[in-house]
């Protein structure tokens, strides 16, 4: 599960009101977790499952990601299957203001950046993945998203030269974009 945590409140945790679907998605990452259920989730599934298994969600505005970015493995990270091909840096997609600040109980951190110091996790013992960062989108994917928003909150302190100069900064992401293939290969297929 993936998509936008755009909460026009920027509320910590997503409020059910504008989002009614929330309690249910919990129910099934808990399903998921107790039945050792293959599971990959980005962006808004992680912070989802961050705050549903007991981890703290922060809006942190200055930290904020948009473009891409270098993302460091964990020693964790370096010995988990899903990362068997991956370098211990490599470049990813991230978009977000709100991040995980502490981990749930029962999940280990295998990734961070700069910016973002958890951005993916598993829960010990189960295929259950979450990453802050876009393992699906790529270069060009990203460079249209970014254009698609240009007029939402996300840019509103950023000068036409700044946006500009975010957009034709955006690299290629070939090593994160592996990432869906290779859970198919070492996690569902393994």
């Amino acid at each position: 599960m993936g998509g936008s945590s755009d909460d026009p409140d920027d509320r910590v945790n997503l409020d059910p009101a504008i989002y009614p679907f929330i309690t249910d998605v919990e129910r099934i990452f808990q399903y998921a977790a107790d039945t050792g259920t293959p599971t990959f989730l980005s962006c808004m599934g992680f912070q989802i499952a961050g705050n549903c298994f007991g981890g703290e969600m922060i809006i942190d505005k200055e930290h904020m990601e948009m473009g891409t970015y270098p993302i460091s493995l964990t020693e964790d990270g370096m010995h988990d299957p899903l990362f068997s091909h991956t370098p211990q840096s490599f470049v990813a997609v991230s978009g977000h203001k709100k991040r995980l600040n502490t981990l749930p109980p029962g999940f280990i951190k295998l990734a961070s950046s700069d910016l973002c110091p958890i951005h993916a996790i598993k829960l010990v013992g189960k295929p259950f993945y979450g990453f802050q960062f876009h393992p699906e989108i790529d270069q060009k994917d990203l460079r249209a998203r970014l254009l698609r928003y240009r007029h939402k909150s996300y840019f509103d302190d950023m000068s036409e030269e700044q946006f500009q100069k975010m957009c034709d900064a955006v690299e290629k992401t070939a090593e994160a974009n592996t990432l869906v293939t290779h859970f198919v290969d070492q996690v569902l297929l393994a």
